[in-house]
């Protein structure tokens, strides 16, 4: 999403009466984009309301230094001096500007200074024809109304560009427009573009991972620019920590190490599936008296050693998270990536399931109440956060994978170390999931069970419960695999699938479509099911199979190889270590729900499952669930 939709979106919220919660967006998007003449121009408006008048006039003043003629910041500064009982600066500042106003101004008030505003008068934040304060409040002096939309039309002339949508769809409400597809899937959209642009970057890439050379920056420059950030971090420690997930920190780390970084990976938990990274403190298999002492040793000195602080899973070095206010303090950099169940509720875990099922609910929240807490908190502290729509801010740099590690010749060697007995007649599915009902397992299992009554020549492999090098020996013997029906898209099991060119069926919603490009994935629902499987046994025997398993494999590579994206990793770190702006989208939607808790609006989201019986279609009982917020 654009700046400027992301302020749209905050002055919706202006206008429906939310005011401290615009405040709140407008205050972080200057903090990500000091030079944004609309977001400082906005949120003086807002501090005007809430009666600040000093900070008011220091963000119009701000507005007015980045763009001398900019006529809604002018007038509403004049209106701040009119407030404040300054009516001479007022009217000297609507005099020294008044060419800037002259096409505007109407007749008769052509060659006057704009007489004093009556009392109670606020700015018209943005440029709205109808006063954004409530019937009790005056509107502003024509001068300023004119001048403030003409402003605002061409502002949004120049950002009417494809915008990343980050609401659901199926017929729920979307504020913004949704990027359309483009010649190949998944083309550009503006947010990394801009983004890239304004912050140096080496490359200009959508969100998914599509990458096309700026055509303005010569590979000499872009060299320049990669050696620059290089420099910057040279005596830089950067701690990845503190619960590896996918081997995501492990594998950032190693590729940083490539560029000669000093990166350092550091699991405090071990797990069945193993990972390595490079220290494994193993925290859980320590008595429980002990563990608080480990972790304080190792953090303490953290503290002292580390730069950059790079955080999994939304957790810190202390379980009480009391390191952030210390690394804060001391100037340290503080990133956050969410990769799971701490960036979302498992409601919205059963609301895709349902929908994959053909149910429409009502949309639950995205966290439970202990997650909004925690997530205001990390906000509070993080430069950066990493995520998808269940955060209140970030950048959408997903899960990636070493292509390397995950290369067909490869799979042909483990199936042939590995046998395991087929009907050449049959086509194989695999199914891997960490825990069966976050994965949709259940549905899945029954859905293959239905089709093989019916006669179709399939069976389905299922892996639970094996560290990776071992499920790999599985793995290997796939014809497809059926991913998950759970978040409405694939994760890192996908894309290493894909990599080993076996095509994937997943419950693809719409969102993650255009989010991902429309990668080349069979996209099931439990209408459709029968007759994807009926598909893929066609496609394995005309040909067709290894067509989709070459194109998956080679928008894996184009999308979503680590090779390719640590770069951006580097250039976020340089960026905050050369005290750099780092932009970010603003995910409106969390602070709209945060609002609808805070007011004490329930969803109906369980008293339609429970209606409907979806729980049953799940195979599961009713959970227990938040009274709180759910009916």
């Amino acid at each position: 999403m654009t700046y400027d939709h992301q302020i749209d979106r905050a002055e919706e919220l202006f206008n429906r009466g939310h005011v401290d919660e615009a405040g709140e967006i407008f205050k972080l998007l200057i903090q990500l984009d000091p030079d944004n003449v609309r977001a400082l121009n906005n949120y003086g408006v807002v501090l005007f309301r809430q009666g600040d008048l000093k900070r008011a006039e220091e963000f119009f003043l701000q507005a007015v230094a980045r763009t001398r003629d900019h006529q809604g910041a002018i007038a509403n500064l004049a209106d701040v001096y009119r407030a404040s009982g300054r009516h001479e600066e007022a009217d000297r500042i609507l005099r020294e500007n008044y060419d800037a106003f002259s096409d505007v101004l109407r007749p008769s008030l052509q060659g006057k200074p704009c007489e004093h505003t009556p009392s109670g008068a606020s700015p018209n934040v943005f440029g709205s024809s109808e006063p954004a304060h409530t019937d009790s409040e005056s509107r502003l002096g024509l001068i300023q109304d004119a001048c403030v939309e003409k402003e605002s039309v061409a502002m949004r002339q120049d950002s009417e560009k494809p915008v990343l949508n980050l609401d659901e769809e199926d017929g729920e409400r979307r504020p913004e427009p949704a990027a359309p597809p483009v010649e190949k899937p998944g083309g550009p959209h503006q947010e990394w573009s801009a983004t890239s642009k304004d912050t140096g970057a080496r490359f200009v890439r959508d969100h998914c991972g599509s990458v096309t050379v700026d055509e303005d920056v010569s590979r000499k420059t872009e060299d320049k620019i990669l050696t620059e950030r290089l420099d910057i971090l040279s005596d830089k420690k950067i701690l990845h920590a503190p619960f590896e997930i996918a081997g995501n920190m492990a594998r950032i780390c190693r590729f940083l190490r490539r560029y000669g970084l000093d990166a350092t990976d550091v699991n405090y938990h071990d797990t069945w599936l193993k990972y390595e990274c490079s220290v494994n403190l193993k925290v859980n298999e320590l008595p429980e008296k002990e563990q608080f002492r480990v972790i304080d040793s190792f953090a303490r000195e953290a503290i002292e050693k580390y730069d950059i602080f790079h955080f999994h899973f939304g957790r810190s070095l202390y379980p009480d998270y009391r390191d952030l206010e210390i690394l804060k303090s001391k100037g340290k950099k503080i990133l956050f990536s969410f990769w799971g169940s701490e960036q979302r509720g498992p409601e919205w875990i059963l609301y895709h399931q349902a929908r994959f099922l053909g149910h429409k609910p009502p949309k639950p929240y995205y966290l439970t109440l202990e997650h909004y807490r925690l997530h205001k908190l990390i906000n509070r502290y993080a430069d950066v956060m990493f995520g998808l729509t269940c955060i209140p801010r970030g950048l959408f740099l997903g899960g990636l994978i070493d292509m390397a590690e995950w290369d067909p010749p490869e799979k042909i060697r483990i199936a042939g170390q590995f046998p395991v007995k087929k009907d050449p007649d049959k086509t194989y599915f695999l199914h891997a999931a960490t825990t069966n009902w976050k994965k949709g397992s259940y549905v899945i299992n029954r859905l293959i069970e239905e089709c093989k009554a019916e006669g179709m020549p399939i069976e389905i492999l299922t892996v639970s419960g094996l560290p990776p090098q071992e499920a790999k020996r599985i793995y290997a013997h796939a014809d497809y695999a059926l991913e998950q029906v759970a978040v409405g898209g694939f994760g890192l099991f996908g894309l290493e699938m894909m990599s080993w060119e076996i095509p994937i069926l997943v419950y693809q919603s719409d969102l993650m479509d255009r989010l991902r490009g429309y990668p080349p994935v069979l996209r099931i629902t439990k209408q459709n099911f029968k007759s994807q499987v009926e598909a893929a046994i066609r496609m394995k025997r005309n040909g067709g199979r290894e067509k989709i398993a070459r194109e998956s494999r080679k928008w894996v590579a184009e999308r979503a190889d680590m090779s390719l994206w640590i770069e951006k990793y580097i250039e976020v770190y340089a960026n905050l270590s050369a005290s750099k702006p780092v932009k970010q989208f603003i995910n409106l939607s969390w602070y709209e729900q945060e609002h609808l808790l805070q007011s004490g609006s329930k969803s109906d989201f369980y008293r339609y499952m429970i209606e409907h019986d979806v729980f049953k279609e799940l195979g599961m009982d009713v959970p227990k669930y938040d009274r709180r917020i759910y009916n």
